[in-house]
């Protein structure tokens, strides 16, 4: 037994020994190779790292020693933006409504995270309302959405992306377009734009809405825009699920779109086009320059405006006949006289009282016919003459006169409403349109269609 334990005993000293002259050199904790003497200084790299506010920066790391801090100075502190200002308390919201300005939004939700937004800015197309509503009563809705790029900055780290390793170009969009990239500091630099919504117009009410206390919905088949709302006077606020704020004002629409056959070149749309055929009756059939050309008789007018327009004005208008505004706008046009009211219209008129009154100066009773001669105050029928009969340097006067048969008779003017009527000017866009006369100026030249005149 013991020769056995001192076999064993051998056995292993020599694994032992074996195992130890086998093992190569270790590189050790410092990056380079190296045993016992031959060991030198720890060699120190300047590493990529993330501050905790989430910006890149360099560290200095040297093996075997504490990690050190990251010196993220190079890079500009991430700032978020301010949200917009924005208090939903619901309201009426029937009628037309268009976008007046639009407030980009101060986060966005990315894999369940709130992100904040810095330097947010907002790009609207030149030549369109961003958010057009109609929203009549009973339900029926029409709507059109063109939404607005949107420029901003978020962190990656509360994207869920690693600072350091450039993710930003995978972020998506879950309607429309978006592109990020990184700046190299732990942020991605984006711009989105989501695709158009269009529910409808106000020719064909194809949408339905709903509201809640503070909350407007508007859906078509199987899209839907949500937001919550306020609405003060002529004025509405939304702020759509995305965070965009849309200060809306009451719209109108109103006039007739113009015959093509009166527009020029430039108006000459929407169911107008130019060029047509001309001479005798051959010469209509042609449906082109080439086949009016090459028809006896005809000749080919480039500049005639011809087609049929659409029957009405729609918010989107362009043509001429078609005044498209916002209730902001000045009230303008000129109210019709105050004496050219019946008495039963003339007590809605501002500045109008009805009352009967004869108007003019003196009258001249030997030009009153005898039929109402004896009726005229001042005026008396001798024979077959009417004369004047108020004493020496008085004359009749018109005011005297107490009927319509008297006073016209008399060279007058009778009416029945008086006084001063209110000019248009001093009416709000809101109320504009129900005084005579009067109709809403466009909101402005850009951005609203104001085709009124060509």
């Amino acid at each position: 037994m013991s020769n056995f334990i001192r076999t064993v005993a051998a056995a292993l000293i020599l694994l032992l020994a074996c195992s130890s002259s086998s093992q190569s050199p270790s590189n050790g904790p410092y990056g380079h190779s190296g045993t016992g003497q031959n060991q030198g200084p720890p060699v120190c790299s300047m590493q990529d790292c993330v501050c905790s506010d989430g910006r890149t920066g360099k560290a200095n790391v040297c093996p075997g020693q504490p990690a050190p801090a990251c010196d993220c100075s190079s890079c500009q502190a991430f700032q978020p933006g301010a949200p917009p200002a924005f208090t939903a308390c619901g309201g009426e919201p029937f009628g037309i409504w268009f976008s007046d300005t639009v407030l980009a939004p101060a986060s966005i939700k990315v894999g369940g995270n709130a992100c904040m937004f810095s330097g947010a800015t907002l790009t609207t197309a030149s030549n369109a309302r961003v958010l057009l509503l109609d929203l009549e009563s009973g339900g029926t809705a029409a709507l059109s959405l063109i939404p607005p790029e949107i420029d901003y900055a978020l962190q990656a780290k509360c994207a869920g992306l690693d600072p350091l390793a450039g993710q930003c170009g995978v972020l998506h969009a879950d309607n429309g377009m978006l592109t990020c990239t990184d700046d190299g500091c732990g942020v991605c630099r984006c711009a989105t734009k989501a695709q158009p919504t269009v529910f409808g117009s106000l020719r064909y009410l194809s949408a339905k809405w709903a509201r809640s206390d503070s909350t407007l919905t508007v859906s078509d088949f199987n899209t839907t825009f949500t937001a919550s709302y306020c609405v003060q006077g002529d004025s509405m606020t939304l702020q759509d699920s995305a965070g965009v704020v849309y200060n809306m004002a009451r719209g109108y629409v109103g006039g007739t779109p113009t015959a093509c056959s009166t527009r020029s070149a430039a108006t000459c749309v929407d169911g107008c086009s130019l060029g047509q055929c001309q001479g005798g009756a051959s010469c209509t059939a042609a449906a082109s320059k080439d086949s009016c050309l090459t028809t006896q008789g005809c000749s080919w007018s480039d500049t005639t405006c011809v087609g049929t327009p659409p029957k009405e004005c729609d918010w989107t208008s362009t043509d001429p006949g078609c005044l498209v505004a916002a209730y902001r706008a000045e009230c303008a046009g000129a109210v019709p006289a105050c004496g050219t009211y019946a008495q039963a219209a003339c007590a809605s008129a501002a500045g109008c009282t009805p009352k009967n009154e004869c108007l003019g100066g003196a009258v001249n009773c030997a030009a009153v016919s005898r039929a109402t001669c004896d009726s005229t105050v001042g005026c008396a029928r001798v024979v077959t003459d009417c004369i004047d009969i108020t004493p020496p340097n008085m004359n009749p006067r018109c005011s005297d006169q107490t009927s319509n048969a008297v006073c016209t008779g008399a060279g007058c003017s009778w009416t029945e409403c008086t006084g001063t009527a209110e000019p248009c000017q001093v009416f709000s866009g809101a109320e504009c349109s129900s005084h005579a006369g009067c109709y809403p100026a466009p909101a402005d030249a850009g951005a609203l269609a104001d085709a009124a005149s060509d």
